[in-house]
């Protein structure tokens, strides 16, 4: 078996504790960089290129399967992750409580009188989840008192007598 010229365990150890530069162990170790290249490709050394790539290749893989989470930004895609997962909760929620209601209907009035503290923990929670109840509901006037004073409503607001 014919011996190396170089101890390429020293020189893979040598890249890897030295942060995995070409130029830096070629020179430490008196090895061409073309030769420590063409080797570390050859034994698939861990190169942050390699890194790079794998990411790479995760991302379009991802876009292949979410496509709407990769073309965004982490904070927007952890957001669209978290809506969604709301909207699937708020789906099944919805579902139940439609089931719920529907057996509800079919009870006689002793069931509904005896089950009154489950009915009204479902109507508190259909409160919850589609906003019933709410103040946003019910008609309502909202004025901006920071732009407007009481001259200026008074100048606008007439009041119609009748008779």
């Amino acid at each position: 078996m014919p011996a190396t010229k170089y101890d390429w365990e020293a020189i893979e150890l040598h890249y890897n504790t030295t942060g995995r530069d070409f130029a830096a162990t070629s020179k430490a170790m008196g090895v061409p960089k073309n030769t420590l290249i063409v080797r570390a490709t050859r034994k698939k050394w861990r190169t942050p290129g390699n890194a790079l790539r794998k990411i790479e290749e995760g991302r379009e893989e991802m876009k292949e399967m979410v496509p709407h989470l990769v073309t965004m930004d982490a904070v927007d895609a952890v957001k669209a992750t978290i809506e969604e997962q709301r909207d699937q909760f708020i789906g099944g929620i919805s579902h139940g409580l439609s089931r719920a209601a529907e057996e509800i209907g079919r009870m006689d009035a002793g069931s509904i009188i005896s089950n009154s503290r489950d009915i009204h923990n479902l109507v508190s929670s259909g409160k919850i989840v589609y906003g019933l109840g709410n103040d946003n509901t019910s008609a309502s006037v909202s004025i901006n008192l920071l732009s407007l004073d009481a001259s200026t409503l008074a100048g606008r607001v007439s009041v119609k007598a009748t008779e």
